[in-house]
């Protein structure tokens, strides 16, 4: 589950095997590195920069995705909390927390990287799940995969976090030094800003910033920025020290 709400997991079966052929099973720890190696390689397609692991993030998704098939629970609030507030509990510092979850069963078992490739597809294909994959403001991720033994079958819970950590914050300055008011948006907020205030914002990450009136009127912002906007002859400047 991400800010923006809810995601729907997978579930996937697969024809029965022969009583004499025993199921195949994967190495769980490979599954994890691929789906982080899979995940990285789909961003990097798309023009966005790697993930880097993050171990609280993972012993987050490791104790989820045991919790689930003991409980018998598969959702993303399946202990009446959000995965912010389990993020937390692990011990991260957050801006911004997303999750993808899954659960996959075959009564033939699943190689390693056939069962990575199944859920890396999955999420792929889902539009909430693939979204939390492209987020440009996640820079850290976490994936585990547990198994859970059923009427004789075994099937696989997997969990995969995303997160930027509050540390990754931008924060920025717009000094307002001119005789009007000036009017201004972060992202898709609006700002009025009185003559000689100064106003610091906190962002999550980079956020676009636009002046009313101003040339240039367009900028990206970065960590520890200060504009400071100015007017001459009624033309609003904007400069960024």
């Amino acid at each position: 589950m991400s800010s923006h709400g809810c995601l729907v997991g997978l579930l996937v079966f697969a024809s029965c095997l022969p009583a004499f052929a025993a199921p195949k099973q994967p190495d769980l720890p490979r599954v994890e590195s691929r789906v982080v190696e899979g995940t990285n390689d789909f961003r990097r397609e798309q023009g966005l920069p790697s993930l880097r692991h993050n171990r609280a993030l993972e012993e987050t998704a490791r104790a989820y995705a045991a919790l689930m098939p003991r409980i018998g629970t598969f959702s993303h609030e399946a202990d009446g909390t959000t995965p912010a507030v389990r993020a937390s509990r692990h011990g991260y510092d957050h801006c911004a927390i997303a999750e993808n979850i899954a659960r996959q069963y075959s009564s033939q078992g699943f190689e390693t990287t056939e069962l990575a490739r199944g859920l890396i597809d999955g999420w792929k294909q889902s539009p909430g799940h693939r979204r939390n994959m492209l987020d440009a403001d996640m820079v850290e991720t976490g994936v585990a995969v547990v198994p859970r033994t059923y009427k004789g079958h075994t099937d696989y819970f997997a969990v995969q976090l995303f997160g930027r950590p509050r540390s990754a914050s931008v924060d920025f300055q717009v000094r307002n030094v001119a005789a009007a008011p000036v009017r201004y948006r972060v992202g898709d907020r609006a700002f009025t800003l009185a003559p000689r205030y100064t106003r610091t914002h906190t962002e999550c990450a980079p956020r676009r910033l636009d002046f009313e009136g101003a040339a240039p009127q367009h900028f990206t912002t970065r960590k520890g920025d200060k504009f400071v906007v100015t007017s001459t002859r009624g033309e609003v400047t904007v400069r960024r020290e």
